[in-house]
């Protein structure tokens, strides 16, 4: 989202992670894994070209490989139309000034797994990089207390749960930050996976966006099924939905805002933000 003059500047905390940083765990499959706070140098290049440097439990330096991996992602999900809005893929300058500018976090396996050999899915540099996401001000000034974030899972990892695990330690995160909220306002409805995501973690759907996206479509089966037939991409607008979690609220209300769904929704939400 742009805006005049500087970015957002959201809320600026000396925040001490290692209560919730490192976070170990596994995927589904049994695959160790760690979530850490990525720290973005101005000489990633020179200075972290083949390596990934831990400055302790909590933080680590990007090397030039993962910053390259992730903007792979990113790139790889542009290409495919169907879950961010941007048409052009992203330069590495442009995706640090995008995705880097406030704190990332970043999923890493213990050990390399091979990457994908399916046509069109990049073979990342860092072969460790299970997924990212940011998290960053949603609105800028006096409603910079609303932050958003943005998440991305290598393909190697899909189905795994690193997106659940990524979602569900976003919130502590964010609530470490000092942020008030969040709010994600362009989820299209086709992306069920994601949607599914944010109403398990106890995400309320506060609106919708209609015909907010156009989108490339999935073709229809019997032309997936017949694999002489190149597939052509086909676009469509899509409605997108808005999801908030309060950050700040850890009792269920007995009475609910005009502007918050069936209470059933909010009794989730705050069921699981009174556990943070």
């Amino acid at each position: 989202m742009a805006y005049p003059g500087s970015a957002p500047a959201g809320p600026r905390l000396n925040v001490d992670f290692s209560a919730i940083l490192p976070y170990q765990t596994t995927l589904r499959n049994g695959v160790p894994v760690v979530l850490q706070q990525l720290i973005i140098p101005n000489t990633v290049d020179r200075h972290h070209r083949n390596r990934l440097g831990v400055t302790d439990g909590a933080r680590c330096i990007a090397s030039r490989s993962t910053v390259r991996s992730m903007c792979a992602l990113l790139n790889l999900e542009i290409q495919g139309g169907r879950t961010y809005p941007f048409e052009a893929e992203m330069s590495d300058e442009v995706f640090l000034n995008y995705y880097c500018g406030y704190d990332v976090f970043v999923l890493r396996a213990e050990d390399a797994v091979e990457s994908s050999n399916e046509v069109g899915v990049p073979l990342l540099e860092d072969p460790t990089l299970v997924g990212c996401f940011y998290i960053k001000p949603n609105f800028p000034g006096r409603s910079s207390h609303i932050c958003n974030a943005g998440f991305l899972v290598a393909p190697a990892y899909r189905n795994s749960g690193a997106g659940y695990i990524m979602g569900e330690r976003f919130r502590h995160l964010a609530k470490a930050l000092g942020y008030r909220g969040s709010m994600y306002n362009l989820v299209y409805r086709t992306n069920e996976a994601s949607n599914k995501l944010w109403e398990k973690l106890g995400f309320v759907n506060v609106g919708v966006i209609p015909k907010a996206g156009r989108l490339c479509l999935e073709p229809p089966k019997d032309r997936v099924a017949d694999s002489t037939t190149p597939a052509k991409k086909e676009e469509g607008y899509v409605d997108a939905l808005m999801w908030y979690f309060d950050l700040t609220v850890p009792e269920i209300p007995h009475l609910r805002a005009h502007w918050e769904p069936p209470l059933a929704g909010v009794v989730r939400q705050q069921r699981i933000a009174a556990k943070l």
